[in-house]
């Protein structure tokens, strides 16, 4: 969840750095990405061992794969959202009415969905924060 979180925070951290990019090495304005999240199947388990005994050994082989134990499908363009025209003659990517394609991405939708992660983010850090803690209450008893 950590991971996912950041990755999430890097695309929405890329997309307010280019809100200005008219013209990207396609030639067209800059997109809006996103992160499209794979769904993973829940199954019950039967035994402490079985949840958490191979975790870490999962977690390792994750981590030399270069991948994360939540899996993400993929990052993907914003096609859907059209892009904004602005009136600005001077531009150099203006056409020939002074008008210019501006990319799809909107300021305030972006720090919405930051602020999202964000706390996402520090929810899962709780989560593990305090799953810790029973852990070592557990081992003291």
């Amino acid at each position: 969840g950590l991971s996912v979180q950041r990755m999430k925070l890097d695309v929405i951290s890329e997309n307010l750095a280019n809100v200005e990019t008219t013209r990207t090495e396609e030639g067209t304005p800059y997109a809006r990405k996103t992160v499209n999240i794979e769904a993973r199947e829940i199954r019950p388990v039967s035994s402490f061992s079985e949840m958490y005994g191979g975790i870490l050994d999962r977690f390792n082989e994750g981590e030399k794969a270069g991948g994360s134990m939540v899996p993400v499908a993929e990052i993907v363009e914003d096609r859907e959202t059209p892009f904004t025209l602005k009136y600005d003659p001077g531009h150099p990517d203006a056409d020939a009415n002074g008008m210019v394609k501006m990319p799809n991405v909107n300021v305030i939708d972006e720090m919405v969905r930051m602020v999202t992660a964000t706390r996402a983010y520090e929810a899962n850090v709780t989560a593990i924060e305090s799953a810790k803690s029973m852990f070592m209450r557990a081992l003291e008893i």
